[in-house]
């Protein structure tokens, strides 16, 4: 890995996904034992927690509704979409 003139590297992407560092999360950087750290905010890893425990909840309820996705719970919603000319 090599850090760009900007001072920048790139965490690859099984990192990324292990850890949960998603684009525009907020991550704190530190010195331990002679190592840099990079970790998520704690705020950061209580909203990923949450957005884990409720992950699927939704899409269980719409089918209980009678709602194939979430698409077709939208359109009953809003309506069809109009074609454009």
């Amino acid at each position: 890995m090599k850090i760009s003139e900007r001072g920048q590297i790139t965490i690859p992407k099984h990192f990324r996904e292990q850890f949960g560092l998603t684009p525009n999360i907020e991550v704190d950087v530190r010195v331990k034992a002679g190592m840099l750290v990079v970790e998520p905010r704690k705020d950061a890893q209580k909203f990923r927690a949450a957005l884990e425990k409720w992950r699927g909840h939704g899409a269980k309820h719409l089918k209980g509704l009678g709602f194939k996705s979430t698409d077709e719970y939208m359109t009953a919603l809003r309506g069809p979409k109009l074609r454009q000319r």
